[in-house]
C-alpha cells in the first residue's frame, strides 16, 4: 500500500510516497474491538450503579459525550436531566470545598479559621479582623470582595455551633 505524507518545512509543504506493507500498518494502527458505547451493562454500570457524567464515561472509553447519550437511549437506560450530576452546593461554608463530588475540608481556609478564632480571643472585634485579614490579602471565599465584619462574625459563630466532629475538622 502506498500513503501520501505531508511534510511541512517552513511554510512550503512537499508531499511523498510511504510504502508499508498490511502487517507494520496493523501494528500502527489500534483497532477496538469492542467500543464500551456498545455494551449496555458497561453503561447501566458506570452511568446508572456509579453516576458518572456522560463526559466522563466518554473519557473512560475514548468517544464522543453524545455517542454515550445516544447509546444510552438505544438501551433505554434513563438519562438524568442535565446538570443533576453535579451535585453543586450552594452557599458552601468557608473551610469547606467540593473535591470528587463530596465536600471535604479546606486547609488553607481552615488555618485562616483558626487565626480568626485566636485573634477573637485576645479580644480582637470582628471590625479589626476583618481589617487584619485584608491587610494581609487573604482572599475571601469567592475571592473577589474585601472581609467585612459580618462575614468574620458569621464564620466563626457557625463554626462554632457546627457539631462537635465537623467542629473540630473545621478548626484544627
Amino acid at each position: 500500500m502506498i500513503f501520501k505524507i505531508k511534510k511541512r518545512w517552513g511554510r512550503s509543504e512537499s508531499l511523498s510516497k510511504v510504502s508499508l506493507p498490511l502487517a507494520e500498518m496493523a501494528d500502527i494502527i489500534e483497532f477496538p474491538i469492542n467500543p464500551g458505547y456498545l455494551n449496555a451493562n458497561f453503561l447501566h454500570q458506570k452511568y446508572i450503579i456509579e453516576g458518572l457524567s456522560c463526559e466522563e464515561i466518554s473519557g473512560l472509553i475514548g468517544s464522543a459525550r453524545t455517542t454515550v447519550l445516544k447509546y444510552l437511549k438505544r438501551f433505554n437506560i434513563p438519562v438524568r436531566e442535565s446538570g443533576v450530576n453535579i451535585n453543586r452546593k450552594r452557599g458552601l461554608g468557608y473551610g469547606r470545598k467540593i473535591a470528587a463530588r463530596s465536600e471535604s475540608t479546606h486547609q488553607r481556609e481552615t488555618e485562616n479559621i483558626k487565626k480568626m478564632r485566636e485573634l477573637r480571643d485576645k479580644g480582637f472585634s470582628y471590625w479589626k479582623i476583618a481589617d487584619v485579614l485584608n491587610a494581609m490579602n487573604v482572599p475571601t471565599k469567592t475571592r473577589k470582595g474585601k472581609w467585612h465584619a459580618k462575614s468574620v462574625h458569621q464564620i466563626l459563630n457557625f463554626n462554632q455551633s457546627d457539631s462537635p466532629e465537623k467542629g473540630s475538622s473545621a478548626i484544627n
